[in-house]
């Protein structure tokens, strides 16, 4: 085979045939040279150019490709040292196939392997941009990242970026800081609440093609916003009030001039970091503003101005939302009638059943009689069902256990929780924890929920304009039976009903042509529109993933400085050393 030289992203190379066994050990000068050995036609091939700094496409132990930034820093392990070979070719290539082949995972005694590089890689190189609603729903480009990682991969796609070697696709050089600890909470294992909210924004960003940045604390955001202020387009940090507070009312850490008349702000210098104050932007998952702008600046999982009324002057907080699209539509959908008559109770703690706001929680008071109480044995036994729960059993005498009739399911993995559910007939809310993701989860998989409400108004008890409960955007979504059943405290015979009309009764699919994200009057919604012959999984409007897509793009392309300006003016934002 003859060899040439080749056009390599812009720099002349002469690859040269390299037998297997000289693949093992490569010589990698990281970062200042780029290399990669590309199997084609038969030969392997060394490609260096010191003066690249490119993606390397790497596949990971399971079936999907990964992104990793390589500096050359691969750890041996004890005994056979195996190295991730990895190649790519940037450009047009005309004297290669059109097939490239990557050599993967050699060891003395493995052939080369080839892999085509397929999709989702092939959209860095030479693949055409994909609609961003398609695209988040995928997921998997996060697979296998840590922290680290996924830093690694980020830093070296801006560089590539700025290098000018390749075409640099829309929003990569803008930049989003993501201090907030259940971003990186997302990649360490973390499935609560908040890190399911950062996940979907995640996957928004990437799909709008976003670079993001994990700082793991206060100070490593401030490098990271020195090192790169030039690109910095956002920063979603941690809670305000706790690890940002240092900053948001520092002179020498934020620039807090009037937004719309000096632009852009100095660069970073030895005394001042000089972050936009209209960059930063406070997430919380409750309702109520954090940081010093106010409302605007603070982001929600959830449209909490639907059931909240705020001064004229406070504004509301943003909504971002989130979804659960993705991951529930991997779990199959099981019949209604081929499911057991099973019951999921929604309690992540056995403490739950002794809280004042649990649903048959004892009316003097005394919680003393909650893990005894015999309802769910007797109900169970009265109309052949099961009760179901996952509990962690820190409840108080020790070794407290759930009450009578309830099954004590070992502890789930995500995949594992989301399979009980979808085999389950009902999943009933006792009280905590609040605004869960689950029922979310539960109605796409076609269950129903069982919301406790809370309070109402004694005098007008059927208001529902006046109940709060367990998980209130569902009681303000106007969500109601089959698909959420609400259920007012300690009405025992009202939980019986529910109970068995859930069990009995399928879930269609609802579908509420009105219901928009920005709707600002939830009295004038019409009835919704309900389609019993299609699928029997649910999943609201706002919480598609194109929603959220269309909420992310919305939010990131939004210039803040004259609102910054205004809330500068109603907060009386001023500096303060404390």
């Amino acid at each position: 085979m003859s060899v040439v030289p080749v056009e390599f992203s812009g720099a002349r190379i002469s690859p040269k045939c390299l037998p297997p066994s000289k693949l093992k050990s490569p010589s990698l000068a990281f970062p200042d040279t780029f290399s990669a050995f590309v199997y084609i036609e038969g030969c392997a091939m060394e490609v260096n150019d010191p003066d690249s700094d490119l993606l390397l496409p790497t596949r990971g132990e399971d079936d999907g490709f990964k992104f990793q930034r390589d500096y050359g820093q691969r750890k041996q392990s004890k005994g056979t040292t195996r190295w991730t070979l990895i190649g790519g070719i940037i450009g047009t290539l005309s004297v290669l196939s059109s097939l490239i082949f990557v050599t993967l995972s050699l060891d003395s005694n493995t052939a080369l392997l080839p892999i085509s590089l397929d999709s989702p890689i092939r959209q860095y190189f030479n693949g055409p941009e994909q609609d961003p609603g398609q695209m988040a729903l995928d997921g998997t480009w996060k697979e296998g990242f840590s922290p680290q990682t996924f830093n690694e991969f980020f830093e070296n796609r801006m560089a590539t970026c700025k290098s000018g070697k390749v075409r640099c696709r829309t929003n990569w050089n803008k930049l989003i800081l993501l201090p907030w600890g259940h971003f990186a909470g997302y990649f360490k294992g973390s499935r609560q609440g908040e890190s399911i909210w950062t996940d979907a924004m995640m996957d928004a960003m990437w799909a709008l093609g976003y670079s993001m940045l994990l700082p793991k604390d206060t100070p490593e955001t401030y490098e990271l916003f020195r090192r790169h202020y030039q690109n910095v387009h956002m920063i979603l940090w941690s809670d305000a009030q706790g690890h940002g507070a240092p900053c948001l009312w520092n002179s020498t850490c934020v620039y807090a001039g009037d937004p719309l008349s000096i632009y852009p702000v100095p660069p970073p210098n030895s005394t001042h970091l000089n972050i936009p104050l209209w960059k930063i932007f406070s997430m919380h998952f409750w309702n109520g503003p954090l940081g010093p702008l106010g409302r605007p600046f603070t982001v929600s999982p959830e449209p909490y101005h639907l059931w909240n009324t705020y001064s004229e002057n406070e504004g509301q907080n943003y909504y971002i939302g989130y979804s659960v699209e993705r991951t529930c539509m991997k779990t199959p959908y099981i019949q209604h009638g081929e499911r057991p008559r099973q019951a999921y109770i929604l309690a992540k703690s056995l403490t739950y059943f002794q809280r004042p706001d649990y649903l048959l929680s004892d009316p003097s008071g005394n919680n003393a009689t909650h893990l005894t109480d015999d309802f769910y044995a007797k109900l169970a036994e009265e109309i052949d069902m099961t009760w179901v729960g996952s509990f962690k059993l820190d409840a108080k005498p020790p070794g407290s256990l759930p009450p009578p009739g309830i099954v004590q399911l070992e502890k789930l993995d995500r995949p594992a929780f989301h399979r009980k559910l979808a085999e389950s007939r009902l999943v009933l809310g006792i009280g905590r924890p609040a605004l869960s993701p689950t029922p979310y989860e539960a109605l796409c998989l076609g269950v129903p929920f069982i919301n406790t409400i809370q309070g109402w108004d004694q005098n007008d008890p059927e208001n529902r304009s006046k109940w709060h409960g367990q998980h209130d955007a569902l009681l303000h979504m106007d969500l109601d039976e089959p698909y959420v059943y609400h259920v007012k405290m300690r009405d025992r015979e009202g939980l019986k009903r529910a109970v068995k009309l859930a069990l009995e009764t399928p879930i269609p699919r609802c579908v509420y042509a009105y219901f928009n994200t920005y709707v600002s009057d939830k009295n004038k919604h019409p009835a919704p529109e309900i389609n019993p012959t299609s699928s029997s999984r649910y999943i609201p409007p706002r919480m598609k993933m194109s929603a959220v897509v269309q909420r992310v793009r919305d939010f990131l392309g939004t210039d803040w400085r004259p609102t910054a300006k205004i809330q500068m003016a109603i907060t009386n934002y001023t500096f303060r050393h404390d």
